[in-house]
């Protein structure tokens, strides 16, 4: 009798251990990264009351008899499986396609993670951002991307030229060049509540707000700022929001809630997240990231409201304004923004008193055309640029370079320019003249405005090609290479132009600059110098390589983020805050690169709970009967042991 009581207990024991697996299970299945536990039941050792015999002569062989002592809690197994993927669009928010962990360090120990939730502290170290331990490279060292990182400039060694120098005349026709992008404006990203105040907050209410793809900001609604938190108004609410949050204005629409983005056009974003409480839910704020639009910028358009403006000109910024016009005067000078000027039409206006031979004009599409006012062949180049004692603002000008539309009847000479740097990254416009030598020939000369430097030796003698119009060969001065050698305040600098390879080394012929029968469209397409560049992004590619974007355009690689994989994943000890150590019997941790065996990584999502909660509450109905049927087995013993008593 005493044996079934204690049997009963070991499953009252055996399955509140289930249940509390399955209540871990079901208070994680929210919880980034989660792996599930799952608990397997095994016999007690059991009391033999006959061996059994065999068989002999005419009796035949009795089987043994045993009588079980219960059951007990055989394993709490992990559960390794991989749980759905929640996009985030934080370019820090990582998740491992495949077995792997991230490895981070408290300083004195790794730990091992599925959730990617990463991000930099005040040194510029790669973390952990719940725990603040260190994230680990592929080769075990830690990841430091500097926050005020610079990479340093690089002079301009090589130029590549590509089009057409055409082979035929075809005029007279008057020069005409537009924009190769249009100017353009934009409105702000704006999320705007559909309810009307007043709002019943409470204290300590939370939201986030991501504003265009940065880090959420968060907002805390506290009962200080409010003259009654519980009938919050719009016009309060917005003077909260725009003391915790940058970037965004908030202010009252007619008693409701309107946000707007600082940032202009489609690259600005809005994303409202409810955090504590359900503030953006109460005053109807829409919980979707939304963005803001583009539009052609008209002649009215400031200056400052132009997407590609990065920061707002102040009154006595400049544009540096130079180039050369149709006739090949060299020009150079600065629009000063506020004295010249505020609008695009005021720009435009400033470009046409510099080029008067040639009228200057701002299209409906937002795009900007030149056009000779006499016929024959032009010289043009203009590059714009941000004056370097701006007190503020910085433009992207590359809707300023021009690309020919029709060509002037002269197609003898064909002109382009590029901006190439010297050994401190100061740019410099260098105009390329190509000029016919005969049929099947031409040259090409630099020239630099004087206040810039001396072209020392600016000629490629020849440049021929063959019959077809590929290029047979290019050659200059001197030691006949085609090269052009300038001087800078920095020193001499030689320059290789890179016309295409010859027909006889390339069997198509169709490379770089070429003689067909069409208009003129050799251009330099691209030169490998750069200026010095800030630190402007982060972003995290499928091999882990955390790459630093800067301003420049350059990309530098600070460190691979390391996987570790276990021959035994099974075997790892939870850690709490979704970390795991590793364990004599899950092996030692295999660290490798992204890519390996520890799966690849995507940025901008994060992995979620494995849990499955319909299973799960089929395991807990499982455990809660057999809790309840053990529970039965004590209950009758002690039925049987109060009649036993009740008899002596």
């Amino acid at each position: 009798m005493g044996i079934s009581l204690f049997t009963g207990l070991s499953g009252l024991r055996a399955f509140e251990t289930s249940l509390d697996v399955i209540g871990n299970n079901i208070a994680n299945s929210n919880t980034v990264g989660f792996r599930g536990g799952r608990t397997t039941f095994g016999d007690l050792l059991s009391i033999t009351l006959s061996p059994g015999s065999a068989p002999g002569g005419t009796i035949g062989g009795t089987n043994p008899s045993q009588l079980g002592l219960g059951v007990s809690v055989k394993s709490i197994d992990l559960d390794t499986s991989s749980g759905s993927i929640l996009a985030t669009d934080r370019n820090l928010d990582l998740t491992i396609f495949g077995p792997g962990f991230f490895v981070v360090n408290n300083g004195s120990k790794d730990f091992y993670t599925r959730a990617g939730t990463f991000g930099f502290d005040a040194n510029g170290t790669l973390v952990e951002l719940g725990t603040g331990y260190q994230v680990k490279s592929a080769v075990g060292q830690s990841i430091i991307v500097p926050p005020n990182a610079i990479t340093p400039p690089q002079e301009t060694q090589n130029v590549t030229l590509q089009g057409n120098l055409p082979a035929t005349v075809n005029g007279p026709l008057v020069e005409i060049l537009s924009t190769l992008n249009p100017f353009e404006t934009g409105d702000p990203a704006t999320t705007l509540g559909t309810n009307t105040g007043p709002f019943n907050l409470t204290d300590g209410d939370k939201i986030t707000i991501q504003v265009d793809g940065g880090p959420p900001q968060t907002v805390t609604f506290s009962t200080a700022d409010f003259t009654n938190i519980a009938a919050a108004t719009a016009a309060e609410v917005a003077a909260v929001i725009n003391t915790q949050v940058t970037g965004v204005t908030a202010s009252n629409n007619a008693g409701a809630l309107e946000i707007q983005s600082e940032k202009l056009g489609e690259s600005s974003s809005i994303k409202v997240t409810d955090v504590s409480g359900n503030p953006a839910f109460l005053m109807g704020i829409p919980t979707v990231t939304v963005t803001g639009s583009e539009q052609a910028a008209s002649g009215t358009t400031d200056l400052n409201d132009l997407v590609t403006t990065i920061d707002a000109y102040t009154n006595g910024d400049g544009i540096t304004v130079s180039g050369i016009g149709r006739d090949g005067t060299q020009f150079e000078d600065t629009f000063v923004y506020g004295t010249d000027g505020t609008t695009v039409q005021d720009l435009v206006d400033f470009m046409q008193g510099l080029l008067p031979d040639t009228t200057v004009e701002l299209s409906n599409d937002g795009s900007v055309t030149m056009t000779a006012n006499e016929s024959g062949a032009a010289q043009y180049a203009l590059s714009l640029e941000d004056a370097p004692n701006n007190s503020s603002g910085a433009g992207d000008w590359s809707a300023l370079q021009f690309v020919e539309d029709q060509p002037g009847t002269d197609p003898d000479k064909v002109n382009t320019a590029i901006t190439i740097y010297d050994k401190n990254g100061e740019g410099h416009v260098v105009s390329l003249t190509f000029e016919r030598v005969d049929a099947l020939e031409w040259e090409l000369k630099a020239e630099l405005p004087d206040e810039d430097g001396l072209v020392l030796d600016g000629s490629v003698t020849s440049i021929r090609f063959n019959s077809d119009g590929s290029l047979q060969n290019a050659s200059g001065t001197g030691t006949g290479d085609p090269n052009i050698e300038l001087q800078f305040v920095t020193g001499n600098q030689t320059i290789t132009l890179g016309f295409g390879q010859p027909k006889s080394t390339n069997s198509s012929g169709i490379d770089g600059i070429t003689q067909f029968g069409g208009p003129a469209t050799a251009q330099a397409t691209f030169q490998d110098g750069y200026a010095s560049g800030t630190l402007a992004d982060v972003i995290v590619t499928d091999d882990g390589a955390v790459r630093g974007v800067f301003t420049n355009g350059q990309i530098e690689v600070y460190g691979e983020i390391g996987l570790a994989s276990f021959s035994n994943a099974g075997g790892l000890r939870r850690e709490g805050n979704n970390l795991f150590s590793s364990t004599v019997n899950s092996g030692n941790p295999l660290i490798g690169s992204g890519g390996g065996s520890g799966g690849s990584i995507q940025s901008g999502v994060l992995e979620a709970s494995n849990v499955d909660l319909a299973e799960e509450f089929v395991r807990m109905i499982e455990a809660q009967r057999g809790y309840q049927a053990s529970a039965r087995v004590i209950r009758a013993s002690e039925e049987l042991l109060n009649g036993l008593l009740q008899n002596i």
